[in-house]
């Protein structure tokens, strides 16, 4: 059971550990936004944004809507809106211990 909860757990953060679908995360904790809109915030092409958002719609962390001509997406799960502040204070928290007294890197955390 937990080791099924872990392979979830990662398969999640393969998902995240895509700059580009982070960005779209970090968009859409401000709410709904169409695919228009985030293009224009990311600068990503209109192909290459839709395989992104597809990723992130099947692993359950967007959903869509369309409203007339218009697909709108937003966060599937309000706790998502958490992860980027989280991640910057993993991220704060790994380069404080980064060096040891010896001046070598600690294993936890190596360069997130």
């Amino acid at each position: 059971m937990f080791n099924k909860v872990l392979r979830q757990h990662a398969e999640l953060l393969k998902v995240l550990a895509n700059p580009k679908r982070l960005e779209v995360l970090y968009l859409l904790r401000q709410g709904e936004l169409t695919v228009s809109d985030i293009e224009l915030a990311t600068g990503m092409r209109q192909a290459n944004l839709s395989q992104h958002l597809m990723v992130l719609r099947n692993a359950g962390i967007v959903s869509s809507k369309h409203k007339g001509r218009k697909v709108y997406y937003h966060l599937k799960c309000p706790g998502l809106t958490n992860i980027p502040s989280n991640l910057f204070s993993l991220r704060m928290a790994s380069s404080t211990t980064k060096t040891g007294t010896s001046g070598k890197q600690s294993s936890s955390f190596r360069s997130l």
